[in-house]
């Protein structure tokens, strides 16, 4: 395989770690972007702009002729990028790492990626490194006498949705040491619950991850909704969002580099959960409201 257009910055560090930058002729949006590598491509005018969804350019993309399209799917047509670039006659695949119950398996796509490149071995090599760490932070996590509660995500118009107690960032927190409240459910995707219900069940809960990009500080919680205020979290402190690595345009890197290295992430878990274990690791992409 030749050139390549990713429509999704979730592979961008696969095709970072994998050598394969030098193939890449077109990303989805500029702004969205983080890999240093990769700004440098565009800084240098060297990538084009195709954007996503309906409003996929497919002009752009078939003037720079990918032999390969790396986009991912909503299950929405309104929102869904490859019904128009098949349209066109596009060479288009999906990567559904997003669907992965667990944050090694949502890693494991940098091998799908590789197969289209003949650099399996490689990806094989990256990924075992990454979970060998991961083992290894999971291990020191594992033997804690004492899991504080977690809560997670925010309300929407009254509807607070929660991670489904066998979904990936599940198994983050319990990997990290952490008792998610939910985790007894049987769920994969997210569980819509209302406010109500959330606060009865999470009111005392010890830590909270709203793991929203437009909070950084404890105004912006009780600016969002002051019955905020209530929970045991905020009143102690324990408010830690996942946008301390923002790039000047509002890309956050937790969603890049973090989906393609778990291991990091989870470090950061544990020091939030139990600093005593990692006393000098330095926060990657949490960090905490204040």
């Amino acid at each position: 395989m030749g050139s390549v257009a990713a429509l999704t910055s979730t592979v961008l560090p696969h095709l970072q770690a994998l050598g394969l930058l030098d193939r890449l002729v077109a990303v989805d949006r500029f702004d969205y972007i983080n890999t240093t590598e990769v700004r440098a491509l565009i800084d240098a005018g060297e990538l084009r702009e195709a954007g996503t969804g309906t409003g996929v350019n497919t002009e752009i993309l078939i003037d720079v002729e990918p032999e390969l399209i790396i986009t991912f799917a909503y299950g929405n047509v309104d929102f869904d990028t490859h019904p128009k670039l098949e349209e066109a006659e596009l060479p288009v695949t999906l990567t559904a790492g997003y669907m992965e119950s667990s944050p090694l398996g949502r890693t494991e796509w940098i091998k799908t990626t590789a197969l289209f490149f003949n650099q399996e071995a490689m990806a094989s090599q990256v990924f075992s490194g990454i979970a060998a760490r991961y083992g290894e932070m999971a291990a020191l996590a594992a033997g804690v006498d004492e899991r504080p509660t977690v809560l997670v995500g925010i309300a929407r118009r009254e509807s607070w949705r929660v991670p489904g107690g066998q979904s990936y960032f599940a198994r983050y927190i319990s990997d990290a040491g952490g008792s998610y409240l939910w985790q007894d459910d049987s769920s994969t995707g997210s569980i819509p619950l209302s406010m109500e219900t959330v606060f009865e069940a999470a009111s005392e809960a010890e830590i909270w991850l709203p793991n929203t990009g437009s909070w950084f500080n404890a105004g912006d919680v009780l600016a969002a909704d002051e019955r905020y205020g209530a929970l045991a979290a905020v009143e102690h402190g324990s408010v830690y969002n996942n946008n301390a690595r923002l790039n000047e345009r509002g890309g956050n890197d937790y969603w890049e580099t973090g989906v393609a290295n778990p291991d990091m992430v989870l470090a950061d878990l544990i020091r939030i959960f139990h600093p005593d274990l990692l006393p000098e690791h330095e926060l990657n992409w949490f960090h905490q409201l204040q």
